[in-house]
């Protein structure tokens, strides 16, 4: 990667801001102890809403989903990732998601493009709503048979 405009340490910082993409994480991916385990750092993570979908629990699993729902809401936060950490990600979530585009509205005031992982897999699989508080136990998530080799 080559510097723009005559190098130095503003060039290279504006460089590496501008390969960072944003990630919208609603479920397993808020835990910081998952994205440290993942990532090897916390990346820093700011609230923030997706508007017109809504967050399922998969059934049989401590981790959740999105598909589209109108007038539906999806609190979580975006985290800012270089390239390859999405591409750590993308194989973390694996077949059952895929990684779309969207937009979301970061700390309450500013709407902006994200990435987030939608379910692909058997929407029969999905039910009613997941709360991280309520539905999600880092052990168990960490520990469980089909993400075991993540961690």
């Amino acid at each position: 990667r080559g510097s723009r405009g005559g190098g130095g340490a503003a060039a290279e910082g504006s460089d590496m801001a501008a390969s960072m993409r944003r990630l919208f994480v609603y479920g397993s991916l808020m835990h910081p102890r998952v994205r440290t385990a993942l990532l090897q750092h916390d990346p820093v993570a700011s609230p923030a809403v997706l508007s017109g979908y809504h967050r399922y629990q998969v059934h049989g699993e401590v981790y959740p989903a999105i598909r589209p729902l109108a007038d539906s809401n999806v609190a979580g936060q975006v985290l800012e990732l270089t390239e390859d950490e999405l591409a750590v990600l993308d194989r973390f979530e694996g077949r059952e998601y895929e990684r779309i585009e969207v937009e979301v509205l970061v700390d309450g005031s500013e709407v902006q493009p994200a990435f987030a992982y939608m379910w692909v897999a058997d929407e029969a699989e999905l039910h009613g709503a997941w709360e991280l508080s309520e539905h999600f136990d880092v052990e168990a998530f960490m520990g469980g048979e089909k993400r075991s080799e993540h961690f």
